[in-house]
């Protein structure tokens, strides 16, 4: 396609039926794109790679598929990548682009020398953190053409990051732990949950509260899951007391929570069920995620949106214009996920501050996670901001 020519058609694939490819604009998403080889088939103009941080692992296929040999970006003049949060974690996220775009010539390891930080835990050697910060800077300056919200939204109004710390609520265990019951294995559930606890405070212990305990955590996270669902559990009593009462009260018109786990998720449905509440998860069939989203920006008895942070945390736009409360009832280990998502609200088109309050229980493990990661956070952005 030649400068100044007219598109004669744009296309959005939903499902691979409708998926055609040529003569104008075509938006679909990795996994469509990937998975028919018409589009393999094809050559491009120009390739944009939105939400470019899904491509930050150097052994996903994913990235493999869209950067490797043969891969999609080898059928494009050009590419473009776009992202809000480059490196969710540390600067070896990094790599498969930089690499791919010849800003670097290092192998993984020797990137990995350079510009991270590594500790050696029980858990073998993790990537802590990232260092030599302004030659990475310099090295991807060329390359990227970065835009801070204070540039392009001048107006956009401040954000406020508060705690919301709650005494533990019950916990429905015969319903949410469903199997253990069944199997009558409550014992070894909450012995489960105990050796889980124990073993995240052994690593803090061991870690500290840093960058190295943080990313432990995240290598931790399928082993500890009992766990994580049920402190997120213990927070739904006493956040619904507290939310029902805000909107009672008129203290807002709508407000915005996000969890992980599907079960806090749908307990919050249920129990604010008077709000006339949606709920958008991975789950959430394609044509149904944005009528939800419809409903919560358009409909004004709809005062509750509730999203998973991964589901809902890209792709979703509106809910600024409705909302500018939001709860993060659960916390992502990986602090780009929670920024991610939190930028849903805090957008183009807020027009009040924005305050976000992060709950946690009361004297617990919680609390110490959601220190460590507001921390990850400031370093991340490090490697972006100038000095």
């Amino acid at each position: 396609m030649k400068f100044g020519q007219r598109i004669r058609a744009v296309g959005v694939c939903i499902s691979g039926r409708e998926l055609r490819v040529g003569g104008g604009i075509t938006i679909v998403s990795y996994d469509l794109a990937l998975k028919h080889k018409i589009v393999l088939e094809c050559q491009f103009d120009l390739l944009i790679l939105d939400e470019a941080h899904f491509l930050k692992s150097v052994t996903a296929q994913r990235a493999h598929a869209v950067l490797g040999k043969g891969g999609l970006i080898h059928h494009a003049a050009r590419t473009w990548a776009l992202t809000g949060t480059p490196t969710p974690n540390h600067a070896a996220e990094l790599y498969p682009l930089a690499r791919c775009f010849g800003i670097t010539q290092l192998g993984y390891n020797a990137f990995v020398e350079r510009f991270c930080t590594t500790r050696l835990t029980p858990y073998g050697r993790t990537i802590t953190g990232s260092r030599n910060i302004p030659e990475l800077r310099a090295l991807l300056a060329p390359f990227v053409l970065r835009r801070k919200k204070e540039d392009v939204m001048q107006d956009l109004p401040d954000i406020l990051f508060a705690d919301l710390v709650v005494e533990p609520g019950p916990v429905d265990e015969e319903i949410v732990f469903a199997e253990h019951y069944l199997l009558n294995k409550v014992d070894k559930l909450h012995a489960e949950i105990n050796e889980s606890r124990a073993l995240l405070e052994s690593n803090f212990k061991a870690t500290g509260m840093g960058h190295a305990g943080l990313t432990v955590l995240a290598g931790l996270k399928d082993k500890v899951n009992s766990l994580r669902q049920y402190v997120g559990l213990q927070k739904l009593q006493p956040l619904t007391e507290i939310i029902t009462n805000e909107l009672e009260n008129n203290a807002y018109e709508k407000i915005v929570i996000f969890c992980i786990h599907r079960h806090l998720i749908e307990g919050f449905r249920q129990s604010l069920a008077k709000f006339k509440p949606v709920t958008l998860y991975g789950g959430t069939p394609a044509d149904k995620r944005q009528k939800h989203i419809d409903t919560f920006v358009n409909n004004p008895r709809c005062r509750v949106f509730i999203g998973n942070i991964i589901a809902a945390g890209v792709g979703v736009d509106g809910l600024q214009r409705v909302a500018h409360q939001v709860v993060m009832a659960e916390c992502d280990w990986v602090p780009g996920n929670n920024a991610q998502a939190v930028m849903r609200v805090h957008r183009i088109g807020q027009l009040k501050p924005v305050t976000v309050r992060v709950a946690a229980v009361a004297d617990s493990i919680d609390e110490q996670i959601q220190k460590t990661l507001r921390r990850k956070l400031k370093d991340i952005t490090a490697i972006w901001d100038t000095p």
